[in-house]
């Protein structure tokens, strides 16, 4: 997480470690990044560096989600 960009195309395992209440939870997640899902992210930071020369001009943003499959490892 140390880059600008930290998702690239590939899998992913993430350990989430929860503390409320006094108790711990931990999450073990699997998720992945496609192709197209790394070109969504990348047409999304194209959009953020001009959205304020969009936005003195009034034009429209064109921004879109990207969702991930987020599933719990077992």
């Amino acid at each position: 997480m140390k880059k600008e960009l930290f998702w690239e195309i590939g899998e992913y395992q993430v350990i989430v470690i929860s503390h409320y209440a006094d108790e711990e939870k931990v999450f073990n997640i699997n998720t992945s990044v496609s192709e197209t899902q790394f070109e969504q992210f990348l047409a999304g930071i194209d959009e953020l560096c001009i959205i304020q020369l969009k936005n003195l001009y009034g034009v429209q943003g064109n921004y879109q989600s990207v969702q991930l499959d987020v599933k719990e490892a077992k």
